[in-house]
């Protein structure tokens, strides 16, 4: 992480009807395609916490940048194609959001 500058920030609200569905998807095909790509670092899916679930769990997909440059072609010519091929899968039925963070200061921690 010592070369990012800035964070992907994808959110993802699934429906509980697709969700091992979505799940499987995201572990098998999205983050390897993530891996893959030349323009990340890399990628972390985490789980918000403490939100209510009565509809579905709600995702992050965190991937790391060193440019905004990166950014762009990863956002503008790498991720659309993989986010169509799932809202033609399950529609509605998951919503995401994309934000974009600059790394201010980071620390590794020494354990």
């Amino acid at each position: 992480m010592e070369d990012t500058l800035y964070i992907s920030n994808e959110t993802f609200k699934v429906d509980w009807s697709i969700h091992e569905d979505w799940l499987e998807w995201v572990n098998d095909i999205l983050i390897p395609a993530i891996n893959e790509s030349s323009n990340t670092q890399w990628v972390q899916l985490v789980k918000l916490l403490d939100l209510d679930e009565g509809d579905g769990p709600t995702y992050a997909l965190q991937t790391g940048l060193a440019s905004k440059s990166d950014y762009n072609r990863f956002a503008e010519i790498e991720m659309p194609p993989l986010m169509q091929g799932a809202h033609s899968r399950w529609g509605q039925r998951f919503l995401g959001f994309r934000t974009l963070m600059e790394v201010v200061k980071q620390r590794q921690s020494r354990k």
